[in-house]
């Protein structure tokens, strides 16, 4: 087995707290220092691993070879710049970036760097996914006539996350790589329409649904809210993924998980999550970020076994910066269009 890669997670938040879990309990990975600016944040990195509030500091951790950025959208530029141009490699959460200016700027340093920068579009990693990107790559479904995705999150998230992102660069840019992945067409025209009744007293979209042109002749629709009743017992949220070829078809559904589990005390079903788990009914999340005996599993660990796998072997890249970039102008492209009532032109 190779030397363990020397590692460092920037950022605590909800998804750089399960990176930084996720890779301290990795054989291929030795997690070394966090980084958050929120003292409260430090508190999630693993034990024994160093903890500091300055990006730079971390990076001056002796040995390190890769990071992981899991800062906000916005904060993002910055230090992946800095780890790239001391060498290291770079995986950074989607989106991409906020800002296109963001992205070329990453993308011109990763161009520099003896590092590589990587762009976490966990769905890339995600056996249902693939399954249907393969089967379309085979030519058996035939060219697409028309995709549509869904991605759906609970009230609550949405109403956190809204003061600073959008729902396209918050939840669609997700699925504008997946269609322009599986599809192999880029998105050149974008209409949008949005519903704003649960967020209206803070100016905020429900739902945002876009119409999609791509270059392929092929159309999309892409449903996006973050409205769900917080009580709804779907840990994973609801999407979904369709693709009419002109030979077949393949349809990914993920609203449940495929796992249902019933029993408890009816009272609690619209409780805290604690409380939803012990109420009625509960789909648990056993794909992303799950464990299995005590060790942690799913994509997301497949997807940061690939970064280190790259780290020591070069393997291919499953997204290149510049199909990242692509996601985040189709998103920011939505948002325009939502803003001028127009269609938007890419």
């Amino acid at each position: 087995m190779s030397t363990p890669v020397k590692c460092g997670v920037i950022g605590l938040g909800v998804i750089g707290a399960v990176h930084a879990r996720i890779l301290s309990g990795m054989s291929r990975a030795e997690l070394t220092v966090c980084c958050d600016i929120n003292q409260d944040a430090l508190s999630r990195s693993p034990e024994g691993v160093r903890v500091t509030d300055d990006y730079l500091d971390l990076l001056a951790e002796p040995g390190l070879e890769a990071v992981v950025v899991a800062t906000p959208d916005s904060q993002h530029r910055d230090p992946v710049i800095a780890a790239l141009e001391r060498g290291l490699h770079v995986l950074c959460e989607k989106p991409m970036a906020a800002s296109l200016q963001d992205a070329d700027a990453m993308i011109a340093a990763d161009a520099r760097s003896k590092g590589r920068l990587v762009i976490g579009h966990v769905l890339r990693f995600d056996p249902r996914y693939v399954a249907v990107a393969e089967r379309v790559a085979s030519g058996d479904l035939g060219p697409p006539i028309y995709t549509v995705t869904r991605r759906s999150g609970p009230f609550h998230v949405g109403r956190a996350a809204a003061p600073w992102t959008t729902i396209p660069l918050f939840l669609s840019v997700h699925d504008l790589d997946v269609v322009q992945w599986i599809t192999g067409s880029r998105i050149t025209r974008v209409q949008a329409e949005a519903s704003s009744i649960k967020m209206a007293d803070i100016g905020a979209p429900d739902a945002v649904v876009a119409l999609l042109r791509l270059a392929d002749g092929s159309v999309s629709i892409n449903e996006a809210s973050w409205s769900l009743p917080s009580q709804l017992p779907l840990s994973a949220g609801d999407a979904y993924f369709s693709y009419i070829g002109t030979q077949g078809c393949a349809y990914v559904e993920l609203r449940d998980q495929n796992v249902k589990v019933f029993g408890g005390d009816p009272r609690y079903s619209s409780g805290s999550p604690k409380e939803r788990r012990e109420g009625l009914f509960w789909s648990p999340e056993t794909a992303y970020q799950t464990e299995v005996l005590g060790v942690p599993s799913g994509i997301m660990m497949a997807q940061l076994d690939h970064f280190l796998s790259g780290v020591r072997d070069s393997r291919p890249l499953p997204i290149t910066t510049t199909e990242a970039r692509s996601a985040v102008e189709a998103a920011l492209a939505i948002d325009q269009a939502l803003t001028t009532r127009q269609a938007v032109e890419l």
